[in-house]
């Protein structure tokens, strides 16, 4: 933990919209670039404490400027979150704490937990507050620790809020009104959304033998780790919101993984608006036809891993 909390950033204005950003750490000397900062987020874009995401810049051979950061190793960009929504500002990394348990400490696969440091932040020397700083979720970045080879055939989606304005393509989500699947990274030669399509078609199947082919296609594990993680953590704003589909090539086919991401709504934060429905099983659409309907090994899995993790993680 130590390491953690002996973060510290600072960020300078430096010219037209670039600033110039460095990053000093205790015992260590700072780091230094400049870099392009932008807002990220939906509902803390209206809160006095901005979300940012941070891009360093290129040098003169056009190449991005990479930085050795602790905590992180070699970055090209950060993110800097303002936990405006969690007041105890440990929410959101004992979330991703929790999740990295689930994958197992030795998993150094793609999208696995982010890791995060926290981070006293100064703009042109006046104090900010403390941040936490936090690797992006970038969606090739992911796809090359699993090699280069899947970044040709491997598609990446997002859920997101409809009303948020976005400029990546968007396709509806049928699960939840007003709701979005926003593309996040597909192969260039694929049609847009292409990958997502079964996906999409067996979440509205009327017949349940059908949807049942979900068993098929589902990465199971990673289904019931997310469903688990989101009872548990009391994951909020990560269902129709902030929850991420890797359609992974595989021997067989397209398979489909869940992966979460942005949980600061989380440990209760949204009880008030959550009401009573944040005291018992959180609804998921899709998790709970599958366990209704008997999805073939679902259940069996779910109630080996919730036996499994209660022993152990939780």
């Amino acid at each position: 933990m130590q390491e953690a909390f002996s973060v510290l950033s600072k960020v300078r204005k430096h010219f037209d919209n670039v600033l110039q950003i460095s990053f000093s750490f205790f015992g260590s000397e700072p780091r230094a670039t400049s870099a392009h900062v932008h807002l990220r987020g939906a509902g803390t874009r209206f809160e006095e404490k901005k979300n940012m995401r941070v891009n360093f810049t290129r040098d003169e051979s056009g190449r991005k400027n990479v930085l050795d950061l602790p905590v992180f190793g070699l970055r090209q960009d950060i993110n800097l979150n303002p936990m405006v929504f969690d007041e105890t500002m440990m929410r959101e990394q004992a979330s991703w704490r929790l999740y990295g348990d689930l994958l197992g400490r030795e998993y150094d696969g793609a999208f696995g937990p982010r890791k995060t440091a926290y981070a006293e932040v100064f703009l042109n020397d006046v104090y900010q507050g403390v941040y936490l700083l936090m690797e992006p979720m970038n969606g090739d970045e992911e796809l090359q620790k699993e090699g280069g080879r899947n970044l040709l055939t491997d598609g990446v989606y997002r859920s997101i809020v409809g009303r948020y304005m976005f400029e990546r393509p968007l396709t509806d989500n049928p699960m939840y009104e007003e709701t979005k699947f926003q593309l996040r990274y597909e192969p260039p030669q694929v049609k847009q959304f292409a990958l997502l399509q079964d996906y999409l078609n067996l979440l509205v199947a009327e017949d349940d033998e059908e949807f049942r082919r979900l068993s098929v296609c589902m990465d199971m594990e990673s289904v019931v780790r997310y469903a688990l993680l989101r009872q548990v953590a009391g994951l909020a704003d990560n269902v129709g919101n902030n929850l991420y589909l890797w359609a992974k090539e595989t021997p067989e086919g397209i398979r489909y993984l869940m992966v979460p991401w942005d949980l600061d709504f989380s440990w209760g934060r949204n009880e008030k608006t959550m009401g009573a429905d944040n005291q018992n099983w959180m609804y998921f659409t899709v998790v709970d036809r599958m366990l209704t309907t008997d999805v073939p090994g679902f259940r069996e899995l779910m109630i080996t891993r919730w036996k499994e993790w209660r022993q152990s993680v939780f």
